[in-house]
């Protein structure tokens, strides 16, 4: 069986079997559980490797700071606080690292996890990934085909029109369904997904902005000093410097 569990947590709940045993029946999903705390309690086997690990074992214990980039994990941290308090949250975008430049986008639905008291102790979350499960493109599945090149070549020069090509449609009919099935227009899907590969080297590397901002497809240090202020809220350097601390 390839869950893991913390026992203290379940112990609080009505009947913590029934609940373990409904989510054993979706054990190819992406499912976590956290306690309030954002700590992992429960997971499935997908879940612990989109955290990179071999076992589930290993996340258990865990914050989403221990495996994602600090930006994505401030953003997940405010959708979770409105699950504390009591809301629940259908198919909302997000974008997930899977490793070093490569990003997916993922449908995520969370719910309160409430105690004997009613009181909320946690939150249920499942993931669907659209890079890999093209029967939730409603729109167009074709568009994982596109999805898939950017996660690539997100580095390069990359036109509409290839990704149109890619994609067996027009450069209308993709912009439109692009931005139907995603809420985004690929040029912005491309700049969030540098952005975030941006962000992981200004945690993890010495590199320098310049370097940075070349080595993920900007070929202008100031338009991705703009474009990540945009998005981030902050400048490349506050940002690294924030996270060195």
């Amino acid at each position: 069986m390839n869950t893991a569990i913390d026992e203290n947590f379940f112990k609080q709940l009505p009947s913590p079997h029934n609940l373990l045993n409904t989510l054993q029946l979706f054990s190819d999903a992406i499912i976590l559980i956290k306690d309030r705390t954002g700590k992992y309690v429960f997971g499935t086997l997908p879940f612990a490797r989109l955290c990179r690990k071999k076992q589930v074992h290993e996340i258990i214990g865990h914050r989403d700071e221990d495996f994602f980039p600090q930006y994505l994990c401030n953003q997940y941290n405010i959708e979770d606080q409105k699950v504390f308090n009591g809301s629940s949250i259908l198919n909302k975008e997000w974008l997930v690292p899977e490793q070093r430049g490569v990003t997916s986008w993922c449908s995520s639905s969370k719910t309160p996890i409430f105690d004997k008291e009613n009181e909320v102790i946690g939150l249920c979350c499942m993931l669907n990934n659209f890079q890999v499960a093209e029967d939730q493109l409603q729109s167009d599945a074709r568009l994982t085909k596109a999805i898939t090149y950017i996660g690539k070549h997100y580095n390069e020069k990359i036109t509409l029109e290839i990704l149109a090509k890619l994609c067996n449609l027009s450069i209308g009919q993709f912009c439109r369904n692009f931005k139907k099935t995603f809420k985004s227009t690929p040029n912005d899907y491309i700049i969030k997904t540098r952005i975030n590969a941006a962000c992981i080297d200004l945690e993890n590397t010495q590199l320098s902005v310049t370097e940075i901002a070349f080595e993920h497809g900007f070929f202008d240090c100031s338009h991705f000093a703009k474009k990540f202020l945009s998005m981030m809220g902050e400048s490349p350097g506050k940002y690294r410097a924030s996270r060195l601390k």
